[in-house]
């Protein structure tokens, strides 16, 4: 752009000002506020000036007063190009806010970003520009050079970097041939070629696979040991690269990890000396201790002394786990070098204590790198004596235990060492360190968590030698308010879990014979078989209690043992064995002639299992046998509801019909299980359907028992109900107002079946008024219950065979109240039955039967005083209903107030005096599953 040489005076002013920096502040104010003082020719030339000098805000006020965003300077540069070239930051970022054209060329067709990368800190202003949308990367200047191939020239690698992420066109062929490559510069040349000739070849391949993969480059030029492009890397901005002290740390680990030789040759450790030196200088503080003390591990697995020293020169951090992998090589030269450069002489745990177990002296100790570990010892290394003397035990190293014993005389005395040092040492089996410790005066029956060494055992040989040693065979155990004898340990289950501790491998039998031979062993050594514990049980009761024990109780019966002995309780072996479903434990007791019927408890009583009940009863186990409330096993196994074993019980000739000594039979006691398939064994097997007992003025039946329970076990209770009937059950044992419970919980069809093996119509008696046509006389027939439950089939029924009371005579003919109440209720159904039976009063016929009905009485005799009455044949079995039929449906429906109050007149349940309001419950269907009422 061409400017006047003779500018106005304001013009003058203008760029006098600005190319002197003087009075910044009013020319920012009169561009801001007075724009027509200055031609555009003046704007234009100060603000090419100001976006190479600054400051930011003269251009803000150069944009704003009318200056063009793409006038140019004599070469041809925008205002955007001047400021990347004069490294103007902020004034590029505000330039490119203004939305320029970033493609815009000079007179050599440079873009601004071509410009760029003639700069190396222009690298921000090259980050700017990659952000915006429009960028050109491929633009040729009129050389033919992308910014890519300018970047190359110029060795301008941050650059290099920012363009390659930033996807421009970087292609390379995959030979070292070019051919292929088209040139498109006046040199001739292309990426490949420019960047090999300057040496930048392979920094360019490394920035693409970082690209591609994601890895740092720095570990790429590691890895391929490029110690040139390493230095390239180093040498680059760190925030370009990405690159941290932890970026060098992490390429130090992958370098040393890949070798494999102790030798390393001379570029490789410039590679590392590079990388050390990197990271030392970038390292922060705190240091990255962890990834420091990962390199010096790997340098000491490499075991290169130089490598090591160099490290140590810098300060890298040095745990006690590496001074632990040089103790256990046994470099003592290498371990005090470390030493001495401040390594970490003692191991602490997360809260900063010091621990031996895992520490370097442990581990010079435990591999017997005596030299290394007396180095450790002098550098006041933490030593623990007890856990130093447990852990050479736990390994059985005779040497270790030596060392110790020479290292530290004044700490070998018996009461200075460990109490479950012996312990150990027989656990693991070692006869040499027993004996030594054994000679430094350890006590052969020192005890540890209840337990003597000889209780730690394991093998035979060891518990020969202990007891050569004097160990006490036969001492007590004493824990609190309990004790047991050494044998009784040995043939427990708690010493078979122990022995599988050692004996991971085996198998379960091979085990239960090391423990059979052991107790042999003890046995042979005097250990009592017929000793007692604090529970007055001998070894073999505690044998019986474990599964699978035959050979340790062949053992103990061969030693002398009684298989009929009583414990505390009177139980005998061959119980705690059935007790505990031993049976193969029972077969073996039972083969040496234990008395299966000998304890105070029938062992029957104690089986849970079919298999194991059958052997006791082909062994002659007694079904007869009684315990102290008269119960028999059969009566016993009702509690479990256990059909198959009350069946084998059944099938051997257990006495269906005993009664315990409250009186009750098993039928009773299976009643209050509802469960019909064990009712109809007991049945099928001649159990009396209409015994009874009477307990407290009450008399007990089955039919009793499963009364109480219909409204909870509705399903289950009719059943079994049912079940009765069919195998003989009469009225003698019936309470009457079960007809008003069966009709209470809709049971109409067992209604007609229960009325047919002669009960007598009866009334309830309530306890209070109801919301009905009930009003001076407070008691229900069973015609009342059949209206409560709306049930007009039932009413009928009732009429028809005459089952009535002097009630239903006395509401049929007099009550007024009963229609009006059911016309409320809009039962039209009943109320046309009432005006069916009312319309004509009842015949004398029926008023005569009823009266001779109600006279022959409602209890258990009503039966014997109708055939004895002298009365015809077909009126007897009329006053017995038995031609009544029994085709009625069940509904699901409850009346629970008739049905407590049927309960309350047999005797079966108590009202509770508080509750008063029977109304509501009538009125309503009310539900529950609740069983509290039963008493």
């Amino acid at each position: 752009m061409a400017y006047s040489p003779h500018p106005p005076s304001n013009d003058s002013s203008l760029i006098q000002a600005i190319t002197s920096s003087e009075q910044l502040s009013a020319v920012t104010h009169n561009l801001l506020h007075n724009k027509s003082l200055f031609s555009i020719n003046a704007l234009n030339y100060c603000l090419l000036y100001s976006c190479g000098n600054g400051p930011n805000i003269v251009v803000q006020a150069l944009l704003e007063a009318g200056a063009h965003l793409e006038c140019r300077d004599d070469r041809g540069n925008t205002p955007l190009m001047i400021a990347v070239i004069n490294d103007q930051i902020s004034i590029t970022a505000l330039l490119l806010s203004k939305c320029p054209d970033v493609n815009a060329c000079n007179n050599v067709g440079d873009t601004a970003l071509i410009v760029s990368t003639y700069f190396k800190s222009s690298h921000k202003a090259l980050k700017l520009l990659l952000e915006s949308k429009d960028i050109n990367l491929e633009h040729r200047n009129l050389n033919g050079f992308t910014a890519l191939e300018c970047a190359i020239q110029a060795n301008n690698i941050e650059a290099l970097l920012l363009l390659i992420n930033a996807n421009a066109v970087c292609e390379l062929p995959q030979s070292d041939t070019f051919g292929n490559v088209t040139s498109m510069n006046q040199l001739q040349t292309n990426v490949y070629t420019c960047s090999r000739n300057n040496g930048t070849l392979n920094l360019i391949k490394c920035f693409k696979l970082q690209k591609l993969t994601g890895r740092s480059s720095i570990s790429l030029a590691s890895q391929h040991r490029d110690l040139r492009t390493l230095h390239f890397l180093t040498s680059m901005e760190p925030s370009v690269l990405n690159s941290d002290c932890d970026t060098y740390l992490t390429s130090l680990i992958e370098f040393l990890k890949s070798r494999t030789q102790l030798t390393i040759s001379n570029s490789e450790m410039d590679i590392f000396k590079l990388l050390t030196n990197t990271y030392v200088l970038l390292r922060t503080c705190p240091a990255n201790t962890s990834s420091e003390n990962q390199v010096m591990e790997l340098a000491v697995k490499i075991g290169n002394t130089v490598v090591i020293e160099l490290l140590c020169e810098n300060n890298f951090s040095i745990s006690n786990d590496v001074l632990g992998t040089v103790a256990a090589s046994g470099s003592y030269f290498l371990l005090e070098m470390l030493i001495k450069h401040g390594a970490a002489i003692s191991k602490v745990d997360n809260a900063n204590r010091f621990q031996y177990r895992g520490s370097a002296l442990e581990i010079a100790i435990q591999n017997e790198e005596f030299e290394c570990a007396n180095l450790l010892l002098n550098s006041a290394a933490f030593f623990d004596f007890s856990e130093a003397l447990k852990l050479a035990v736990e390994s059985s190293t005779t040497k270790c235990l030596k060392y110790l014993f020479n290292k530290f005389p004044e700490k070998t005395k018996s009461t200075d060492m460990p109490s479950d040092v012996l312990h150990t040492a027989v656990f693991h089996g070692n006869s040499s360190i027993i004996n030594m410790l054994l000679d430094k005066g350890v006590s052969v029956d020192a005890k540890h968590d209840k337990k003597t060494p000889l209780m730690a055992a394991v093998d035979l040989e060891v518990v020969d030698l202990l007891v050569s040693r004097g160990a006490d065979v036969n001492m007590v155990i004493s824990s609190d308010f309990s004790f047991k004898l050494i044998l009784h340990y040995f043939v427990s289950f708690e010493y078979f879990r122990y022995l599988k501790t050692k004996y991971t491998e085996r198998s379960d039998a091979f085990i239960k014979m090391l423990q059979a031979g052991l107790i042999q062993l003890l046995t042979h050594h005097g250990a009592r078989v017929d000793s007692r514990d604090y529970f007055e049980r001998t070894p073999l009761m505690v044998a019986a209690k474990t599964h699978d024990s035959c050979d340790v109780i062949k053992v103990l019966i061969g030693a002398g043992a009684k298989v009929d002995e009583l414990g505390l309780a009177g139980e005998t072996a061959l119980q705690v064995a059935v007790q505990s479903g031993g049976e193969s434990n029972v077969r073996c007791l039972l083969q040496y002639g234990a008395d299966i019927n000998a304890q105070s408890d029938n062992l029957l009583f104690e089986c849970s299992d079919t298999n194991m009940l059958s052997l006791l009863l082909e062994n002659k186990a007694s079904v007869t046998a009684e315990d102290v409330r008269g119960n028999t096993a059969l009566m016993h196994h009702m509690r479990f509801c256990d059909e198959e074993l009350i069946q084998l019980l059944i099938e051997a000739q257990s006495d269906v019909n005993h009664t315990n000594k409250e009186g009750k039979s098993p039928l009773l006691l299976a009643a209050k299980s509802n469960n019909v398939e064990i009712m109809s064994s007991l049945l099928r097997s001649g159990a009396d359907v209409n015994y009874s007992v009477t307990k407290n003025d009450k008399e007990i039946s089955a039919v009793s028992i499963l009364m109480k329970r219909l409204r909870t076990y509705r399903a289950e209770v009719t059943a079994c109900l049912g079940l009765l009937l069919d195998h003989g059950l009469t009225s003698k044992t019936i309470p009457p107002s079960l007809v008003h419970a069966l009709i209470s919980m809709g049971c109409f069809s067992l209604v007609t079946k229960y009325i047919s093996v002669g009960l007598a119509p009866t009334v309830v008696h309530i306890q209070w008024p109801v919301t009905a046509w009930l009003k001076t006389d407070y008691c229900i027939s069973p015609l009342d219950a059949a209206l409560m439950m709306k049930n007009v089939q039932l009413a009928e029924y009732f009429m028809n065979i005459r089952f009535l009371t002097s009630k239903d005579v006395q509401m049929l003919s007099q009550d007024q109240d009963i229609k009006p109440y059911f016309q409320s209720k809009s039962r039209l159904d009943i109320v046309s039955f009432l005006d069916q039976h009312r319309s004509q009063p009842l015949s004398l016929q029926t008023l005569s039967f009823v009266v001779v009905s109600q006279a022959l009485g409602t209890g258990s005799r009503r039966t014997d005083a109708i055939k004895t009455c002298g009365l015809p044949v077909p009126l007897q079995e009329a006053l017995m209903f038995q031609s009544a039929p029994h085709d009625m449906e069940d509904k699901q429906v409850m009346k629970r107030f008739l049905f407590r109050s049927a309960l309350h007149q047999a005797k079966l349940y108590n009202f509770d005096p508080s509750y008063m309001d029977m109304n509501f419950e009538y009125d309503s269907d009310y539900e529950s599953d609740s069983d509290s009422d039963e008493n």
